[in-house]
């Protein structure tokens, strides 16, 4: 840069000076430069005062000769360079994903020269990089704002603050999802894995919760494909989506997921909150209620022997098919096997599955002790 700018110094004076100004935040970002160092640089090349409103990171910052009371940034904020607003040059900083601040001038008194432009529009770009170094700088600030997104009702600017700080885009399909493995797969492993699926999607682990944040629902679609990944059969996958939204709407999105996994099982290892419907209402029941039934006690016994979760897989099936070929077809059994097993299974619980009702209530039994079993929180 150095070398072109002394080719050109016989040119156009407006572009020598435009390509010294990029030749000195190329220099700043070279050199990691602070931001404060990046505005006083701005300020003395164009010789008036500067604000920066980083919302990814959530801090505004001002030059020397500028200051932050009672500082508005100028509307409409251009969708791509740097334009005059209200008598300030004002410029988006812009990422892959989108808008995540603003950077302006302060009050000029007279119209604004070719040369501010340029110094807004390059301030504005070292502002970008610098937003990115300091969110990396500081990893826990995306679990943080995942955390704040997925547990508290926010406002929809603060939320859009805090999707920014995770890397996620300001888009209305965002797609919570719970998920678990089996025991002894640490959380911050299923989420490790689940990153490498989603890509640029938030997969983290939040004090011990593993939350998955699809981009849009094709994504989601892509993340449920693990479930069936050989490579990790082993793991035992469970997921749980709640419903599109915007990052406003996070919050019922996860909490809906998170009842929702607890009706996962081996046979169905991912289900749709929305549609459970009524069944969610299983988890209002209290827990000592339940695990006081007899037939609930009765379907924990055969769950936790040996083979239980096959066990328990087939006799789900069977009571919502009624039909033994079905049955087998869908777990890929012989028939006679399927029906060797469900007559076992109607002496260990004491019920006749000859009928609806009577599949309903060992359903309904299945359905209690999944929901309220030990390891059913988190």
């Amino acid at each position: 840069m150095r070398g072109l700018t002394r080719r050109m110094r016989d040119s156009d004076p407006q572009a020598v000076a435009a390509l010294a100004v990029i030749q000195e935040f190329d220099e700043l970002l070279a050199r990691g430069a602070s931001l404060e160092d990046a505005l006083a640089t701005a300020e003395r090349l164009a010789g008036a005062g500067f604000v920066v409103r980083d919302e990814l990171n959530d801090r505004m910052v001002a030059s020397p000769g500028a200051t932050l009371e009672g500082c508005l940034a100028p509307e409409p904020v251009p969708d791509h360079g740097a334009d005059e607003v209200e008598q300030r040059v004002v410029a988006p900083i812009a990422v892959a994903e989108g808008r995540i601040g603003v950077v302006w001038t302060g009050q000029l008194t007279g119209a604004s020269t070719e040369l501010q432009h340029v110094v807004v529009e390059r301030l504005a770009a070292f502002v970008a990089v610098d937003a990115r170094r300091t969110a990396s700088a500081a990893p826990q600030t995306a679990a943080n704002a995942v955390d704040e997104l997925t547990v508290d009702r926010l406002e929809r600017d603060a939320a859009a603050i805090l999707a920014r700080r995770a890397g996620l885009p300001d888009t209305v399909g965002l797609v919570p999802m719970a998920a678990r493995a089996r025991a002894g797969i640490a959380a911050e492993a299923l989420a490790a894995l689940l990153c490498r699926k989603a890509g640029r999607n938030a997969a983290l682990t939040v004090a011990g919760r593993t939350i998955l944040i699809a981009a849009t629902a094709q994504a989601a679609e892509q993340i449920l494909g693990v479930v069936d990944d050989p490579g990790v059969r082993g793991w035992d996958i469970r997921l749980a989506l709640g419903r599109p939204g915007a990052a406003h709407h996070l919050a019922s999105g996860w909490a809906a997921a998170r009842e929702a996994i607890v009706f996962t099982s081996s046979s169905t290892p991912s289900v749709l909150a929305d549609d459970l419907g009524v069944l969610t209402l299983l988890a209002s029941i209290p827990p000592d209620q339940v695990l006081a039934s007899l037939d609930v006690r009765a379907v924990e016994r055969v769950a936790t022997r040996g083979g239980g979760d096959q066990d328990l897989a087939l006799l789900a099936r069977y009571c919502e098919t009624g039909s033994l070929r079905e049955t087998a077809s869908a777990l890929h059994m012989h028939h006679s096997s399927v029906d060797y097993r469900v007559k076992k299974l109607e002496r260990d619980l004491g019920i006749d599955l000859g009928t609806p009702t009577s599949r309903m209530r060992a359903l309904l039994a299945v359905r209690l002790w999944q929901v309220h079993r030990p390891t059913a929180a988190g």
